[in-house]
């Protein structure tokens, strides 16, 4: 068991690692971005990312009222957006903040970030994933706008 600084330290030595692994990749509009923290440029649709005790997943999460979530979900849905990975769910969920929010998720299982073992499959398993959003992002990111506008 690892007490809380250990489990932060394990934490911040995982995130470190994989941003300096993709640091050198540029995204699809050949642009030097921050994978990490990826920014989308529209406030209700996040790119969220995590390794728990157990499982990795990649979330596209969008926040607003429930006709703008509906809208967007829609537009990824219309738009055909698929993770990597075969795993994928649509929820209704609540998010940190307490606000209604819709997910598409995609998720590893059997994994643990205190496994450095696990570490290389965590790794491809995000990094896939997020080159798959962000060609689909760059591509379709107007639309989506939009659907916003709408």
């Amino acid at each position: 068991m690892y007490t809380k600084e250990e489990a932060s330290a394990v934490r911040a030595k995982f995130w470190t690692a994989i941003g300096k692994y993709l640091k050198p990749i540029p995204n699809a509009d050949a642009e030097t971005i921050n994978w990490i923290n990826y920014k989308t440029g529209i406030k209700e649709v996040r790119l969220k990312t995590d390794v728990l005790n157990g499982f990795a997943f990649l979330a596209v999460e969008i926040s607003g009222d429930e006709a703008l979530r509906d809208a967007v979900l829609a537009a990824f849905k219309r738009l055909d957006f698929k993770w990597e990975t075969e795993s994928v769910d649509i929820k209704n969920e609540w998010n940190e903040a307490e606000k209604q929010v819709h997910q598409i998720v995609t998720h590893l299982e059997n994994v643990s970030i205190f496994r450095e073992s696990d570490w290389p499959n965590i790794i491809s398993f995000i990094k896939s994933n997020l080159l798959a959003f962000d060609l689909f992002w760059c591509e379709n990111k107007e639309f989506i706008e939009l659907s916003i506008l709408k």
